[in-house]
């Protein structure tokens, strides 16, 4: 990667509703990206508990910004990540997405 490009915040913004695992899974590989200028917005709209899901927020609360709905809304909740993010780009993912370990780095290419 060459430019000033590298510089550039990316805002992954990852609506969710009632995913424990799956959540769990997309955010680790998030986490193992090379490309490291990068935020993660998690907007919860579940009506359940899930334990491990809340563990794993406590374990990496420094490498992601939580933020909870009570109403499930799709388009809300993408509206409150936008209006919270702090980059100059807004990545907008599914709560199941298993991130290839480029995925940043080729946005940021094209």
């Amino acid at each position: 990667m060459a430019g000033n490009f590298q510089r550039l915040l990316i805002s992954i913004i990852i609506p969710t509703y009632n995913r424990d695992q799956p959540l769990r899974d997309c955010l680790f590989l998030l986490f193992h990206q090379p490309y490291r200028n990068f935020e993660i917005i998690v907007i919860d709209q579940s009506d359940k508990d899930f334990p491990g899901k809340e563990r794993f927020y406590k374990k990496y609360s420094s490498r992601l910004r939580l933020f909870r709905m009570k109403s499930p809304s799709i388009p809300r909740a993408i509206n409150l990540g936008i209006k919270r993010a702090k980059g100059e780009i807004v990545l907008m993912i599914d709560d199941d997405i298993l991130a290839d370990k480029r995925l940043l780095v080729s946005h940021m290419e094209n």
